[in-house]
């Protein structure tokens, strides 16, 4: 019995087993090491295999000493930050599930029973609310609930409604809101950075109080972090107000009000790491959360919920000024109707040219040139914004490219300017503008031009002769 209990089911004893399993981690140390200096997904690949074949097992093991088990926790922890961009699958995969979730057995964020959405990024109940959302690289989900990829850089309108103003038993004037994405660039993908807002409330007296607020949302060392800047009054800067993070050791602030007439404005970190923007006396709530290079199952970007008790009401818009969530009755407007409006093929297409010609108007936060770019497609004849669209429609959706051009810089400036030189050769016929566009290509991408196959379509932009269209 007592042989017996020595044994494990193949027959080998206990001692033999740890001094196998401590070769292994011996092993380990060396394939750790080569692990974190290996680029690219190779590195991430190794180190996955590595963590879930020995590490994970290790400190899992009942029958290692202690010293042992500390010892391979300590080794996890050090290759994971000796390899910080490759360290998701160390993370929890449920440690940032958002607001009225629940992480079920199978380690997945999902939304509590009666609410729709996705536990990685929204879950609300949608018999009450009108919702719009951009997600990720980015997708993105009108209040008609209408979804499609959404290619833009740079700043773009994102909602403008109206609802009607509480502060007592029943409604004492009215909201008037609208706001602004606004994007940034990492690897090549783009991520919604933050929103800016301006919220105007009107009593039954006719008395306006005006704010204008911009979040601007980052990880820093690691954590989630938001800046918050507001003004009330037009003719004024905007001044810092706080800085919100779940770290309390940093003397962030986790939850700030600013009060404005009887209708507080609450900004709340909440379960996800998510910033809430509530405007309870408007029936409106924003949400933001920027991208992670660690949680990856952290769906960053930007939602806005407003109460359907509120009787929000949109405006008419003229043509070619909708924000992108456009209107919850698709009777009245669609993402159709902007396809018909551009003359485009695609809806798609479409999209990316109402978010590209309607940058944000509250303060800069939009790129150098994308204000010409805007004036130029808005120029442009629907035949010349088609061929703009299919000759030169890689540089929206090719994330290396984007790099490539975009070179060591951290914003967007260089791959807008590229699009604004193709953008006044295919809708002016400027024969320079094209020049200065394939000199960009020559001068930055060579890994690109240097794989024709993988990508045709920058082939083709590079074949152009430049003449005038």
């Amino acid at each position: 019995m007592a042989e017996q209990e020595g044994k494990n089911i193949m027959g080998k004893s206990l001692s033999d087993q740890n001094f196998q399993h401590q070769l292994q981690a011996r092993f380990a140390v060396i394939r750790v090491l080569r692990a974190t200096v290996i680029l690219g997904s190779a590195g991430a690949q190794e180190l996955q295999k590595l963590y879930k074949q020995i590490v994970f097992p290790s400190i899992q093991r009942r029958d290692q000493k202690p010293r042992m088990r500390t010892s391979l926790c300590l080794f996890a922890f050090l290759a994971c930050f000796a390899a910080q961009s490759f360290c998701a699958f160390v993370a929890d995969p449920c440690a940032n599930c958002v607001h009225n979730s629940r992480c079920d057995a199978s380690n997945t964020c999902v939304c509590e029973t009666g609410f729709d959405g996705d536990g990685n990024f929204l879950c609300y109940q949608k018999q009450d609310y009108h919702v719009c959302k951009i997600m990720s690289d980015p997708t993105m989900e009108t209040f008609a609930g209408e979804k499609l990829l959404l290619e833009t850089f740079g700043s773009a309108r994102f909602a403008e409604l109206t609802t009607g103003r509480r502060t007592g038993a029943g409604e004492n004037g009215v909201c008037r809101f609208s706001s602004t994405a606004f994007t940034e660039r990492i690897r090549g993908k783009i991520f919604t950075k933050g929103v800016t807002f301006e919220l105007l409330q009107e009593d039954m007296l006719g008395q306006e109080v005006y704010l204008e607020v911009a979040v601007k949302a980052e990880v820093v060392e690691g954590r989630y972090r938001y800046a918050i800047k507001s003004r009330q009054s037009k003719g004024v800067e905007l001044e810092h107000q706080a800085y919100i993070s779940p770290d309390p050791s940093s003397g962030d602030e986790q939850m700030i009000t600013i009060p404005r007439d009887n209708c507080d404005i609450v900004f709340r970190l909440f379960q996800g790491q998510v910033l809430s923007v509530n405007l309870a006396c408007c029936g409106i709530r924003l949400g933001v959360r920027p991208f992670h290079p660690v949680y990856k199952e952290s769906i960053p970007g930007l939602w806005i919920m407003v109460k359907k008790i509120f009787h929000p009401r949109f405006p008419f818009w003229q043509p070619g000024q909708q924000p992108l969530c456009l209107s919850p009755d698709s009777s009245v407007y669609n993402i159709q109707d902007v396809k018909d409006q551009t003359g485009l093929s695609d809806t798609r297409s479409a999209m990316s040219f109402q978010a590209l010609t309607n940058p944000g108007r509250h303060f800069d936060t939009t790129p150098d040139d994308q204000r010409h770019l805007a004036d130029v497609l808005k120029d442009c004849t629907p035949e010349r914004l088609q061929l703009f669209y299919d000759e030169s429609g890689f540089i929206l959706d090719s994330p290396l490219f984007i790099n490539c051009i975009s070179g060591h810089s951290l914003g967007q400036d260089s791959i807008v300017g590229f699009l604004l030189h193709a953008a006044r050769y295919y809708c002016y016929g400027w024969r320079w503008a094209c020049r200065c566009a394939k000199q960009m290509v020559l001068d930055r991408c060579d890994r690109v031009l240097s794989d024709p196959a993988r990508f045709p379509r920058v082939a083709a932009f590079m074949r152009q002769t430049c003449d005038a269209l």
